[in-house]
């Protein structure tokens, strides 16, 4: 037998019946392909769509050959770069174009790797930055995918095109800039999360000069929500993806945290709390403990301490929430040589500040907190007690008789809570009302038919 071709080989490889010539609708649209680096290529995409929807393309026996993929990629490129914004709905065309292209068994990753390249995952990252929030998901996956089938030199300027991205958001003061972080840093965590370990010196510069720098964004796009909000649960992920896979990172992160942690005179609250979220976060790792030193965890307690005596409710609770995590607090007490210091410094702003709160959710939360640590570390929490009620005669018996009557009101304010609730769901007593035991009062209004007035039963 004649030794089949390099074509024949491909359709053998890749289907079971024989390939059909192309239709004349994909050559014209192959012709059109060719010449898009020139412009938009518009046709060019809407005959390629067209094709892609009824399975024509299918019959394109070389569907990974440079002729073909080239082309495809140039007109991604050209339409990414050259579409105006409000022309998006194009975009989103195209996209779906490369989508169906790559989902074909016939289109290999060389293929992709052609009609992907470091120009179009460019391309799209460029445009993600251009639009913010309003630009298409797909830009997202034409980005990483272009990353997954490139070589080693377009991977390195995909990461530096991310890196820039994410470095113009860390100073920047423009909603849009935020937002594409938030796009790009699911990217980024991805990558991470592919990293070999140890991470290298270029893995570890990513992650301190380009993530941790986002958490220096400074002001609020509302009175209640701050400007890094926009962004942080992506940015807490890629975090969390680093120290993952290299547990070390942890003790850099913590101490950025704390170094760039908002003051009362920032008047940020919003970014507080979100910093608390993602301080617990880091301690609950498992590794926290293994890999930090005592000062750091005494840095970390006399953050959280200021925390505990804001006069902001929302920046105590969240402090106080931090508590209810075993692993967290575990890992901060976890320490001998510093577990009394801690408890010491956590007590005293509970006990002068947090138990008398003007806010009556933080008393609660407070009185719980102080019970815990009673339960473990008494004489320490009654010597804080001594200090913190020394007008008081004896200041144990008072701790604990404010603490009781912290638990009696919260567990009243319950009781009340459940009775309203089982009396607003209960269906109410039939009443025995009939005409001659009913007076009318004012008049209501005018309905459909006839006049509506008060009625009141004697």
């Amino acid at each position: 037998m004649a030794e089949a071709t390099s074509t024949e080989k491909r359709c053998c490889r890749t289907r079971a019946v024989p390939a059909r010539q192309p239709t004349m609708e994909l050559d014209d649209a192959l012709e059109m392909l060719s010449a898009c680096t020139q412009g938009p290529a518009e046709s060019a995409a809407r005959h390629l769509a067209a094709a892609a929807k009824s399975q024509e393309l299918r019959d394109l026996d070389e569907l990974d050959a440079p002729e073909f993929t080239r082309p495809v990629g140039a007109a991604l490129s050209s339409a990414l770069q050259q579409v105006a914004p409000e022309d998006d709905a194009f975009v989103g065309h195209m996209l779906e174009l490369a989508q169906r292209l790559d989902a074909f068994p016939e289109f290999s990753d060389a293929a992709a790797a052609l009609a992907f390249d470091a120009n179009v995952g460019g391309a799209a990252l460029d445009r993600i930055e251009m639009l913010g929030a309003e630009a298409d998901p797909t830009l997202r996956w034409l980005a990483h995918r272009s990353y997954q089938v490139g070589d080693a030199s377009a991977r390195a300027r995909l990461r530096h095109t991310m890196g820039a991205v994410l470095s113009r958001a860390a100073t920047s003061h423009e909603r849009r800039a935020f937002e594409a972080a938030a796009k790009v840093l699911p990217l980024v965590e991805a990558l991470v999360r592919g990293f070999e370990t140890p991470l290298s010196s270029a893995d570890k510069t990513l992650f301190s000069s380009v993530i941790l720098p986002l958490h220096t964004v400074q002001g609020k796009i509302s009175p209640t929500e701050p400007a890094i909000g926009l962004f942080h649960k992506e940015l807490v992920q890629c975090v969390s993806a680093f120290v993952d896979k290299q547990p070390a990172l942890v003790s850099s992160a913590c101490q950025f945290l704390i170094k760039f942690w908002p003051t009362q005179w920032d008047g940020n609250s919003p970014k507080e709390v979100l910093f608390l979220h993602e301080l617990e976060a880091l301690l609950d790792h498992e590794d926290f403990a293994n890999v930090i030193d005592d000062e750091l965890v005494m840095q970390i307690t006399k953050r959280l301490r200021v925390c505990l005596a804001s006069d902001n409710s929302t920046v105590c609770e969240r402090a106080l929430i931090f508590w209810r995590n075993e692993v967290a607090t575990n890992n901060l007490l976890g320490r001998s040589a510093t577990s009394n210091e801690v408890v010491y410094s956590t007590a005293q702003p509970l006990l002068a500040h947090a138990l008398t709160h003007w806010n009556k959710t933080v008393t609660v939360m407070a009185a719980h907190v102080v019970r815990k640590l009673l339960s473990g570390y008494e004489s320490i929490v009654l010597s804080v007690a001594q200090e913190s009620f020394l007008t008081k005669r004896d200041p144990e018996r008072h701790l604990y008789a404010l603490l009781s009557a912290i638990e009696a009101a919260d567990e009243r304010k319950a009781k009340a809570a459940e009775k309203q609730t089982a009396q607003a769901t209960s269906v109410p007593a039939k009443q025995d009302t009939t005409f001659m035991n009913m007076i009318l009062a004012e008049e209501l209004g005018d309905g459909s038919f006839a006049q509506v007035f008060r009625a009141l039963k004697v």
